[in-house]
């Protein structure tokens, strides 16, 4: 090989080598992924792989040997913050969006391989039986791959961009604070500081975009199969004497007083809810609790609610006439 073929060979193995180190170098102190405070602190960084950042903190590596409590559900649940809550202290919130039935029972199972829970808080909602909206859909792969990301990966760099872009503009993003509950921290300081939208025209017409999007463009139609998941952890919660809360979610007043004009929702939610009852006999119904608050202060739209909201919930549920 001529001289000035090698000088180049060298060079560009040279330069690829230089690249490679200087990206993975950036991508490993900033870590978009992960905890790693060195650059940028947690809350600078946007949650990509939600299933699977909290599968391996709690199973790779070693969190669940601080948690004795588990929460299941979908993003409905994740405002429960046993940080916030003493009774609930040890727990650790589990709730992924969109979570349906079959992604609860192989948490739980997940969860069983390493240690039993003495508590589980069941979130549960009636969309998780929408038949529309694959139920029973499970995919273990999307939590068991993906929330290191590959630090030699260019996508990862701009994460990495995106997230040192975030730290520099102090514009906190939505966040997993380590007991899992999410952190909606610029939501929070808008409300604080009277600048979300919290009139009722403003709910009212969310109310009505979840009604068309999730019931009607999509007819609700019971998919009776989405119960069989539930009656398995039922029967893991008796055989390893785990004590079982079931619950149903709130919603913001505009939502449920939309809902109450809807005889064919209304009407399989009433049998979803009879079928409920008959496994869990004990089961807590927030969809249709007057005694909690749904006023708009509590919520972030029609399904998500605030921090304090859960804390009564809990509170709620715990009292000693429901044990």
């Amino acid at each position: 090989m001529p001289l000035y073929a090698r000088l180049w060979v060298k060079f560009f193995i040279l330069s690829a080598f230089t690249l490679a180190f200087g990206v993975y170098s950036i991508n490993y102190s900033v870590d978009p992924f992960g905890e790693r405070a060195w650059l940028v602190e947690k809350r600078y960084k946007p949650i990509v792989y939600e299933r699977s950042e909290k599968y391996n903190t709690i199973f790779y590596k070693n969190g669940i040997e601080k948690f004795d409590c588990l929460i299941l559900g979908s993003s409905r649940v994740m405002t429960i913050s046993p940080a916030q809550t003493p009774e609930i202290s040890s727990c650790y919130n589990f709730g992924v969006h969109v979570a349906n039935n079959a992604e609860k029972l192989f948490l739980l199972q997940s969860w069983l391989k390493y240690k039993t829970p003495k508590r589980l808080f069941l979130g549960l909602e009636y969309y998780n039986f929408h038949q529309g909206k694959n139920p029973l859909d499970l995919k273990t792969g999307r939590f068991k791959k993906g929330s290191e990301g590959n630090y030699f990966s260019l996508n990862t760099l701009k994460m990495s961009y995106k997230a040192f872009k975030n730290r520099l503009q102090e514009t906190p993003q939505t966040f997993f604070n380590p007991d899992g509950s999410i952190n909606y921290f610029k939501r929070d300081q808008e409300i604080e500081a009277g600048e979300f939208n919290l009139t009722s025209s403003y709910f009212a017409q969310q109310a009505t975009n979840t009604i068309r999007l999730n019931f009607i463009d999509s007819p609700f139609i019971y998919e009776t199969k989405a119960m069989q998941p539930l009656h398995k952890i039922k029967a893991l919660c008796v055989k390893n004497g785990i004590i079982l809360y079931p619950f149903l979610t709130p919603i913001q007043d505009e939502l449920y007083q939309q809902l109450q004009v809807q005889p064919a929702i209304l009407k399989v939610q009433s049998q979803i809810k009879k079928d409920l009852l008959a496994l869990f006999p004990n089961l807590y119904d927030f969809s249709a609790d007057h005694r909690l608050s749904r006023a708009a202060e509590q919520f972030y739209d029609p399904w998500h609610y605030r921090s304090s909201l859960a804390t009564q919930m809990i509170k709620s549920m715990l009292l000693p006439n429901r044990e």
